[in-house]
């Protein structure tokens, strides 16, 4: 029998491109999905494009007030109820054999945690703009991981009881909450891997979440990474010592400017 998956997207004012992006999950080769469409209270007609979408699959949540794209996210994980939870942006496109694809390679590799794919980059009307492979071992991406964020997370299918067991998504993170998901999945010791198939391609234009270049965002990117470092330390500190960095890294103190960045990696 073959598995269910729980696809989640979040929309804040996508009119532009849900719909593109909705169609891309509903020509799946791979059927046995339910769709969890998260509106964080769009002021836009993406709500009345989505809901003009007439498939039992998917399933509606509005939001009365914005919360933000990671709780939103959290949101339809507590909703999943397939073993398999797989990620899709509003302005993204998953290319028909993703899911079947990924499905496939999970089921013979089950110590593998999470699986992406190799993605394309492609402008506002969906001409490629770059090619990305991403590296397709578990040595290979965390190798990578330790300097930036490689992986899409439009591209990731990993189990829904893997997630929930880390608490879902980091809600301390606005921008780098899929950033720090890998990382804490690396921590814990679980197998990441890529399909060497391009199967998602990310939109970028002025308002996507991959342009978006503000300080916040730079210093999320920038504690995960100072991560990586002080996680490799942490073993050889004072008991103390350690305990805090912990505390720090884990978001339970959360580091809100460069300059408190720059004094906990000194």
């Amino acid at each position: 029998m073959s598995p269910k998956i729980s696809v989640i997207t979040t929309v804040r004012n996508g009119e532009p491109y849900i719909a593109e992006a909705v169609e891309s999950i509903l020509k799946q080769t791979y059927k046995d999905f339910e769709f969890i469409i998260i509106d964080d209270n769009s002021t836009d007609r993406s709500l009345p494009i989505v809901e003009s979408f007439d498939d039992p699959r998917i399933k509606i949540i509005k939001l009365d007030q914005n919360f933000g794209r990671t709780q939103a996210l959290n949101l339809g994980v507590k909703e999943a109820q397939g073993q398999y939870i797989a990620i899709h942006d509003a302005d993204d496109i998953s290319l028909p054999q993703r899911f079947e694809k990924q499905v496939d390679y999970l089921a013979k590799n089950p110590d593998t945690s999470l699986l992406c794919t190799r993605h394309c980059y492609i402008d506002s009307a969906g001409k490629i703009l770059q090619e990305y492979a991403v590296p397709v071992s578990h040595a290979s991406l965390c190798w990578k991981l330790a300097s930036n964020n490689c992986i899409s997370h439009s591209s990731v299918m990993l189990a829904t009881e893997k997630l929930r067991a880390l608490g879902g998504y980091d809600e301390s993170f606005s921008y780098s909450h899929d950033y720090y998901l890998y990382r804490q999945l690396i921590q814990e010791g679980d197998k990441l891997a890529s399909l060497p198939s391009y199967l998602t391609h990310i939109r970028v234009h002025p308002q996507s979440m991959f342009n978006s270049l503000d300080e916040e965002r730079r210093i999320e990117e920038s504690l995960c990474n100072s991560a990586a470092i002080m996680n490799y330390f942490l073993p050889h500190l004072p008991a103390n010592t350690a305990k805090e960095l912990n505390m720090l890294l884990r978001g339970l103190k959360p580091i809100r400017t460069l300059e408190e960045l720059r004094q906990l990696i000194e």
